[in-house]
């Protein structure tokens, strides 16, 4: 059992990573006493516990994030945690497992206990991508330890042994042998007797040049204890053909001729045989090794010396004809003596022995699962993670602020008094709308929806009835009237009375009273409340007996101001049950109204309902008069055949927004055909047509004749379906058949709704979260109100909304297309905001896309 010690209290927020760090896991769970847990603050201990929950998660994301925030925070012995669950999101597709192991290579450079007992994770699979396995292999070289040692060293034989492989991954295995020889001496006689057995039986160049590389480095880590080696390389010097291991074996040779001085002279014998026949980099490892055998045996190498530099003289490349004189000019002549001197320190100066790192190093400096950190190189935008300070803060300014209406809500008595006393405040605040509204109103409000509307009704038609049959009553009728309503309106004044009266008695009792007699008072408020409504009831049976009998016959426009103040007293649950109510129009209603006239860009908006019972705002305007409120020279013109591509026949089509006469979901659109050919052009019409589901296309008359360098403007009719797809077809003429495509703008997918601001505030209230779409552009704050409603326009068909806040402008349409007919809303602030709403997600979007690509149309 393991011994409890008391924590010792150490710097803020720091771990134990001193030489503790480069032991293994083996080696930290049996020093015990050696491994003690700093202590950490309250709110970082409960950080930590709060977020280890998170690593169950099935999203890469967030458990990459609870990884970084424990490699950056987390005690050391409790970031081992964090293995198993990035182990586990590697089964995920291409990309994120690249990331994940992008992480994970950059966590094992610190942190290898991480990982124990996960190196067959990383095992390379027949599926992962050559950059997955490439992380793969770095991962497997840093986990090597002496228990997974054989385990791993067997893995990379069989990489190597597998010929289908890419020799990318077979180049990077040998690296990564490499690289776990260096970095732990008990397998690097293992390794380097795999590579050399390798270099002697493969027959793969570029395998044995790799390989040839990697021993060389790991010879200058140790040259004397490795010339046999050495040796062996250069008896096999003749069967390496590539030039990078060649190269490598005579760079051995010249570096360490000095510990096989009997074999270096023969071996540049052998050399100068093939010097021409040589790659460049083989040339110049021979002319160094020349030089460096003739500054320590100059009498036997100083012929083949002078021979390599004649023969270096008139080579190819001049990289070695520069050396070469350089060589001769300091050794073998008096021109630079002081050169001469310092010779050996020039040619013969030790090199220091490579060093085996990890190719995620570079890495390592950025902060982890960051852009800059997957792309290896600092992006736009970085920021580093600030180091911990230095002294330990305050841990009061994480403490919650406690307002003054919070710590009143902490007194339960005193709680349940101002419940009490809103619950009493917003009943009387509704007694007293119904008091003070008008008697008709009041009576109708209070019995609903169906109760208005069939009192109106009945108003109406008693009083036509009554104006038939007696037009010629005297106004003692009307005196009677009078004298009758003044008199209910005494009786509800002294009942408004006698009501405030026992609410003001009540209230004092119920401030006064414990919480025993607190359900008396509530049976006696509803036992009052039951008596005021069947008050209320008897009362408006009245009024309407008293209504059919003395009222006198309405006004139609009496009648028309009197029905929009009961409806606006109705309570609307929703935008969709607007709809739903007999005789009342929604606000999504598609009726167009009787008459309609051509409207300008300043439209005031009115609330009012017409007398066929559905709101004007509602209703949707003709396209004569959509078209009215621009001139039609400044619509969009856009080329649809170009005359190199239609036998001399150009044609440009363009919205023209005005109605169609083949139905509401139709768009006219005008097409200009100009021959511009010297030659008549006869029979133009539109052939074939290939459109897709949902979509419908009138075609124009056929043009019989075109004559040269005349034009004719046709029109056709579309329905797109509310989409942004083309509309293909063929255009023929005498000449031939050129097919088409006439793609529409997202804002011509539209009708213009007229809306006033409350309207368009209420609707935008309901279009939400998915239903929104907001964007930036440039701001436009310098144009003047109208040109900017008339640039906008342009884009998309809609109309303005009069509204009364400075720098937004507002504009409403109908989606043109499909069964629905959904709002679309967009909203544009000066200062370069861009809303738009619909419950039509992807239109709105291209709308707002449209106007925001089109920011020339706008400055």
């Amino acid at each position: 059992k393991k011994k409890k010690k008391k924590k010792k209290k150490k710097a803020f927020y720091s771990d134990d990573e001193s030489s503790k760090s480069s032991s293994s896991s083996e080696s930290e769970s049996s020093s015990e006493d050696e491994d003690e847990e700093p202590e950490l603050d309250p709110d970082h201990a409960m950080l930590l516990s709060s977020t280890l929950p998170l690593l169950r998660s099935r999203n890469a994301g967030v458990v990459m994030s609870v990884a970084t925030l424990f490699h950056y925070l987390a005690p050391r012995a409790q970031v081992a945690k964090v293995g198993k669950s990035l182990v586990r999101v590697l089964k995920n597709n291409r990309e994120t497992q690249y990331l994940v192991l992008k992480n994970i290579a950059t966590l094992v450079l610190s942190r290898p206990e991480m990982f124990d007992g996960s190196a067959k994770e990383f095992f390379l699979r027949a599926h992962d991508s050559t950059a997955s396995a490439l992380l793969k292999l770095e991962v497997l070289s840093q986990l090597v330890n002496e228990s997974n040692s054989q385990l791993i060293m067997r893995e990379f034989n069989a990489y190597i042994k597998d010929t289908s492989r890419d020799t990318v991954l077979i180049a990077a295995t040998i690296q990564a042998i490499g690289r776990v020889a260096a970095w732990h001496p008990s397998l690097t006689d293992t390794c380097l007797r795999g590579l050399m057995t390798l270099i002697s039986n493969s027959k793969n160049e570029q395998m044995v040049a790799e390989s040839v590389v990697v021993v060389r480095a790991l010879v200058q880590q140790a040259p004397e204890q490795r010339v046999r080696i050495i040796k062996q390389l250069i008896k096999r010097l003749e069967n390496i053909k590539a030039a990078p291991a060649r190269a490598s074996v005579i760079w051995m040779v010249g570096a360490y001729h000095n510990l096989i001085p009997q074999v270096a002279p023969d071996v540049l014998r052998e050399l100068l045989k093939v010097f021409k026949t040589e790659s460049t980099q083989v040339k110049l490892q021979i002319l160094n090794l020349s030089c460096r055998l003739f500054l320590t045996e100059p009498d036997t190498c100083t012929p083949m010396f002078v021979y390599v530099l004649d023969m270096s003289r008139y080579d190819t490349d001049f990289d070695i004809r520069d050396r070469a004189r350089m060589m001769r000019t300091i050794l073998l002549t008096d021109k630079c003596d002081k050169l001469k001197e310092k010779a050996s320190q020039i040619f013969l100066g030790e090199r220091k022995a490579p060093e085996f790192y990890a190719p995620s190093r570079d890495s390592e400096s950025f902060s982890l699962n960051s852009l800059s950190h997957a792309v290896s190189h600092h992006v736009a935008g970085y920021i580093e993670i600030p180091d911990f300070p230095e002294d330990v803060p305050d841990g009061s300014i994480r403490d919650p602020i406690i307002s003054s209406s919070s710590e009143r809500s902490d007194n339960k008595t005193s709680s349940k008094k101002d419940e009490k006393r809103m619950k009493r405040e917003v009943s009387d605040f509704y007694k007293e709308s119904d008091s003070s509204g008008s008697e008709d109103d009041s009576s109708d409000s209070s019995d609903g929806k169906g109760s208005s509307d069939s009192d109106s009704d009945s108003d109406s038609s008693s009083s036509s009835d009554d104006s038939d049959s007696s037009k010629g009553s005297s106004s003692d009728s009307d005196d009677s009237a009078r004298e009758k309503k003044a008199s209910q309106k005494k009786k509800a004044s002294a009942k408004k009375a006698k009501q405030e009266e026992s609410s003001s008695d009540t209230d004092s009792d119920s401030d006064d009273s414990d919480s025993d007699s607190d359900s008396d008072s509530s049976t006696e408020r509803r036992k009052k409340k039951q008596e005021e409504a069947k008050k209320k009831a008897k009362a408006a049976e009245q009024k309407a007996a008293a209504a059919k009998k003395d009222a006198p016959p309405p006004s139609k426009n009496k009648s028309k101001e009197e029905k929009p103040k009961a409806k606006a007293q109705e309570p609307v649950a929703s935008l969709i049950d607007l709809g739903d109510q007999q005789g009342v129009s929604s606000l999504l209603d598609t009726s167009t109204p009787s008459s309609a006239k051509p409207l300008t860009l300043q439209v005031e908006t009115s609330g009012g309902i017409s007398p066929q019972g559905s709101k004007q705002a509602a209703a949707t305007p003709t396209g004569k008069a959509a078209a009215s409120m621009l001139d039609k020279d400044k619509l969009l013109v856009h080329n649809l055949l170009h005359f190199a591509n239609g036998g001399g026949l150009n044609v440009e089509y363009c919205f023209t927004r005005e109605e169609s006469m083949y139905g509401v979901g139709m768009n006219t659109v005008k097409l200009s055909l100009h021959n511009t050919t010297n030659v008549l052009m006869q029979n133009v019409r539109i052939g074939d047509k290939r459109l897709e589901a949902g979509m419908e296309l009138e075609p124009f008359s056929d043009v019989a004749l075109l004559p040269a360098s005349s034009t004719n403007s046709v029109k056709i009719h579309i329905n797109f379906g509310g989409k942004m797809r083309s509309a293909k077809f063929d255009l023929v003429t005498d000449k031939g058949t050129y097919p088409v495509a006439l793609t529409p703008s997202a804002g011509e997918l539209v009708n213009p709704l007229l809306l006033s601001e409350p309207e368009f505030d209420e609707l935008a209230k309901g279009l939400r979260g998915m239903h929104e779409c907001k964007l930036t552009l440039p701001p436009v704050d310098d144009k003047p109100a109208e040109e900017i409603r008339e640039k906008v326009l342009l884009l998309c068909n809609m109309y303005p909304v009069d509204s009364q806040t400075e720098g937004i402008y507002k504009f409403a349409g109908r989606d043109l297309g499909g069964e629905a007919k959904n709002v679309v809303l967009v909203a544009l602030d000066v200062q370069g905001t861009l809303v738009g709403r619909s419950e039509s997600t992807l239109l709105s979007r291209q709308i707002v896309k449209v106007t925001q690509r089109r920011p020339d149309r706008l400055r």
